[in-house]
């Protein structure tokens, strides 16, 4: 049989990007679930009426709604209508709400239904919060190829304050042999690994592989049972499973590529079971493997017509009895191009919605945004701009909707997409904008460092960090000491925020990175904890630990390349100098 090939990176955007250019913002377009105020990221909603009603409208205490549509709804004998006619079979409805840029409605009963493309879904109240854990917000994308070495993947994440990877693999051996090895890396560090099987229906000369859904579900069950196995041992407990599969050619119909999203007839019949094959074979290998990991489904744009198809059962053409594709986590791209995901507009225009709030309602499962950023090639100030705004939206959306993390695409391919060049140079602007905004927005996480404990630094050459007075009276950190006495010891102190600050033992004072002239040292000079003296343990596994200045963003480093050099905040990336053992001390 031929190997199911990697899916492409963002195997749909071009295709919408083009569209773009001549809709113009109509497939960015997005409104809000308030009236039709513009979206936060500079997006104006497509298609909302100024005369919506307030989010969270209900007949009664209201006697009508007005939709992001501009039609009127209204609520007599129990009877649903919009525009004075009826909207399905309704009956004893005793609420009608308008949430989110939907209309649900809640029976006697007490069941709780949304109205999609005119039928009535079942649904819990979507005003309902749900809260998601802290620790996984920050979250970023690379690849099994990727040029950087695991230690510098490690040390990349922890400089921008990521606590998952989520890492491609795809269904041969050697990807996910390669997977494994950074994933080691990344768990070792004590951080989350998120691997996206990233197999598909597809060979390399871009033909359908399977004839069956059963032929398609075995397949894929192989290929999750050997990546399952290699990544459980790890301590992985959740997968994606499939990338993109909804936006695949052959499984879009053909006129509906630049605007499928909220209606299942926007997919091909034929197809659809082999892509619904796939994906149930991914989640039983898993299963098989490791009964209680947690399984995503991802989707794209306004796709929930595609979800609701797979969650019920359902062909395109509508008819059910088929199996259901049940998922633990539900996963979304998102990217500029498409929209603002809480205000995304409906099959490629608007009016718009809360995809976030539909999902919660619908599925009840956690929320992911697997890969999101601007768009391809942008310019790097309009994405410097791009990224703490959304990342605004995810923060606030994790207590509402169950937002659990958000997953930017990607860490280390520059210009294109990346935070980073392919060997981990920081690229900026994006750079700083992303590292300044979650290090201004911490996750609320345990501190991987040994707080409250004294230790020491050893660096790359073998010698021990030292905060020896000098005879100017200054004690600037130097690697120099070959045994631990006292200037060699450092307290470890809570500098809040998930920050530390370093207390040096022999004089009582805290080591600062204080900039007052160019290429000033660390010193140990401080009697107060404030920006220079904090910085951001990077634990790399293995008893081994980066430091990132606070202040600068820059790792510590000892560099050997000339005498008696100082530690210094002045590296953007983490090598062999940027390295330090540490130990209790």
């Amino acid at each position: 049989m031929n190997e199911p090939a990697p899916i492409p990176r963002r195997i749909f955007l071009g295709a919408a990007a083009a569209a773009a250019a001549t809709a113009s913002l109509a497939l960015a377009a997005g409104g809000p679930p308030l009236r039709a105020s513009a979206s936060p990221l500079g997006i104006r909603p497509m298609g909302d009426s100024p005369n919506a009603s307030p989010n969270g409208t209900t007949i009664p205490s209201a006697t009508s709604i007005t939709d992001n549509g501009g039609r009127v709804w209204t609520v007599s004998g129990g009877v649903i209508y919009r525009d004075g006619a009826t909207v399905g079979n309704t009956y004893n409805v005793s609420v009608l709400l308008w949430y989110g840029g939907m209309v649900y409605h809640a029976g006697t009963g007490g069941q709780w239904y949304v109205c999609l493309n005119d039928v009535w879904l079942k649904v819990t109240d979507p005003r309902i919060p749900l809260s998601a854990p802290a620790g996984m917000m920050y979250g970023v994308n690379t690849h099994y190829d990727t040029a950087m070495s695991p230690t510098a993947v490690v040390a990349a994440m922890g400089a921008v304050g990521a606590s998952v990877l989520r890492v491609n693999t795809g269904g041969g051996d050697d990807t996910i042999a390669r997977a494994k090895t950074i994933a080691q890396a990344v768990t070792g560090a004590g951080r989350t690994v998120f691997p996206v099987i990233d197999a598909g229906l597809q060979d390399a000369n871009h033909n359908l592989i399977y004839s069956s859904e059963s032929q398609a579900r075995a397949a894929a069950k192989d290929i999750a049972v050997r990546v399952a196995t290699a990544f459980a041992p790890l301590g992985v407990t959740m997968y994606e499973c499939g990338n993109e599969l909804t936006r695949d050619p052959h499984v879009v119909a053909a006129d509906h590529i630049n605007d499928a999203g909220t209606k299942a007839v926007d997919w091909n019949n034929a197809t659809w079971p082999l892509m619904r094959g796939f994906m149930l074979g991914l989640i039983d290998g898993i299963k098989q493997v490791q009964p209680s990991a947690k399984c995503g489904i991802n989707f794209c744009r306004s796709d929930i017509g595609a979800a609701d198809a797979l969650w019920e059962g359902m062909q395109p053409d509508g008819s059910g009895g088929h199996p259901q594709v049940r998922w633990d986590i539900t996963t979304w791209h998102n990217y500029q191009v498409d929209g603002d995901l809480f205000r995304i507009g409906t099959d490629g225009a608007g009016p718009s919605f809360n995809l976030p709030i539909y999902a919660k309602a619908r599925y009840g499962k956690p929320f992911m945004v697997t890969e999101w950023n601007s768009n391809e090639d942008d310019d790097p100030t309009h994405r410097a701009s791009y990224i703490p705004a959304q990342l605004a939206e995810f923060r606030a959306a994790r207590t509402t909707v169950g937002l659990q993390s958000a997953m930017y695409f990607s860490l280390d391919q520059g210009a294109k997409w990346g935070l980073t060049q392919g060997d981990g140079t920081p690229f900026d602007p994006p750079y700083s904008a992303y590292q300044d905004d979650v290090f201004a927005h911490p996750d609320a996480v345990v501190n991987p460092a040994p707080i409250g404990s004294t230790i020491s630094l050893k660096a790359s050459n073998g010698m021990f960090v030292s905060a020896r007075k000098q005879d100017d009276g200054t004690a600037p950190l130097q690697a120099v000491a070959s045994v631990v006495d006292t200037w060699e010891r450092f307290t470890v102190v809570d500098a809040g925020n998930g920050l530390v600050a370093l207390q040096a033992q022999a004089n009582g004072k805290y080591v600062s990175a204080w900039q007052d002239t160019t290429g000033a040292p660390l010193t140990a000079a401080v009697t107060a904890i404030a920006v220079w003296e904090s910085f951001r343990w990077v634990s790399l596994g293995g008893g081994n630990v980066g430091l990132v200045s606070y202040a600068d963003g820059q790792f510590a480093s000892a560099r050997q390349d000339t005498a008696n050099t100082p530690v210094m905040a002045n590296a953007p990336r983490l090598l062999g100098w940027e390295t330090f053992a540490w130990a209790a001390a």
